[in-house]
């Protein structure tokens, strides 16, 4: 962003001023970037460790289990 400020980096010519301005607006916002890594932890997550993926994983399945409950009289979805 300090590229498209004049006054930060004034020795930058006009072209690459409005370049960068032209790429930088498809670029997303740290809102939707925070939204994306907690939407899809896995897809961002380049190396997690084994322990972490578990809990991560774990974490996954209790919030789709709100979303469908278990029949409790079904054995088959039974973790234990």
């Amino acid at each position: 962003m300090e590229l498209l400020s004049p006054h930060m980096t004034p020795r930058v010519p006009r072209a690459i001023r409005e370049r960068a301005h032209a790429l930088l607006r498809h670029w997303p916002d740290d809102y939707h970037l925070e939204k994306m890594t907690i939407d899809m932890p896995f897809d961002f997550a380049k190396e997690m460790e084994p322990l972490y993926r578990m809990v991560k994983q774990r974490e996954q399945e209790r919030n789709e289990e709100v979303v469908q409950p278990r029949d409790p009289l079904n054995q088959e979805n039974s973790n234990w």
